[in-house]
């Protein structure tokens, strides 16, 4: 364990942490409240039963695959920052946890060498180089170094699972576009969305966007506790978007409204 990542233990509801002390957003939380997104955990704990199997793409230190792993079959917890990497794997020793396997590379529909901004004050908003660099993405000064990203369904190709959750800042178009046969196999699948990531980091229409969970049959938005079915997600995803509404996870499922 490298000197510099060895930080205070924190007993969390989570589970057991060491965090970034430079972290001021999911760091803080931790630290200050013992806790973070445990709102969202609640609804992911409702969808998951012990043979499930579960994909986290952009675990950062483990805030959700760590408690997820502690109720399911198997979590696989992707985390392309090399930094943050080595905090998730600490956490999951921690966390005498077997069933949690983690891979620190870069999601996305192509092997690539990919840009990548290493972010301080804020670990969790580390992402692929924007190609609109607005202020709010630079404003601790990140370090930009190169990963190597790859197309999930070619490095997790002899996998399958119930629930695939995404949180990867921007890189949510290109991660969903390289794992189709993932998507075909899936139940259910949440992502976060952030329109200001579509415009900038990604650039690519909101159309284009949309077209991609139409495996799915039903969206539930948390932040209205709202579900759609498909012919809706267009106007869902739309109002969200030229709204500026940010949601930490939308739910697509294959079920169908009843």
């Amino acid at each position: 364990m490298e000197k510099d990542f060895y930080f205070e233990q924190l007993n969390t509801k989570n589970g057991i942490f060491q965090v970034d002390p430079n972290d001021l957003v999911i760091g803080k939380g931790l630290r200050e409240r013992g806790e973070w997104g445990f709102k969202e955990l609640e609804r992911l704990f409702k969808i998951v039963a012990e043979e499930s199997r579960v994909l986290v793409v952009g675990a950062h230190i483990g805030t959700l695959a760590i408690p997820l792993s502690k109720r399911v079959k198997k979590v696989v917890a992707i985390e392309a920052n090399p930094k943050t990497y080595k905090l998730l794997n600490i956490n999951v020793s921690l966390n005498s946890l077997e069933n949690c396997q983690t891979h620190c590379i870069a999601a996305s529909d192509k092997v690539e060498k990919l840009k990548f901004l290493l972010n301080t004050s804020n670990s969790g908003g580390s992402k692929r180089k924007p190609i609109v660099m607005d202020q709010m993405y630079i404003y601790d000064n990140p370090d930009e170094i190169t990963v190597d990203a790859v197309p999930l369904d070619d490095y997790l190709s002899d996998q399958i699972f119930d629930l695939i959750i995404m949180d990867i800042e921007g890189s949510e178009y290109h991660a969903l576009t390289g794992m189709t046969r993932l998507l075909e196999n899936v139940q259910t699948l949440v992502v976060e969305f952030v329109p200001h990531h579509l415009r900038n980091v990604s650039a690519v229409s909101l159309e284009k966007f949309v077209n991609l969970f139409n495996v799915f049959n039903t969206l539930y938005w948390p932040g209205r506790d709202l579900t759609v079915s498909k012919c809706n997600f267009s106007s869902i995803m739309g109002f969200l978007f030229h709204n500026d509404i940010v949601e930490d996870g939308l739910i697509f499922s294959k079920q169908n409204l009843t």
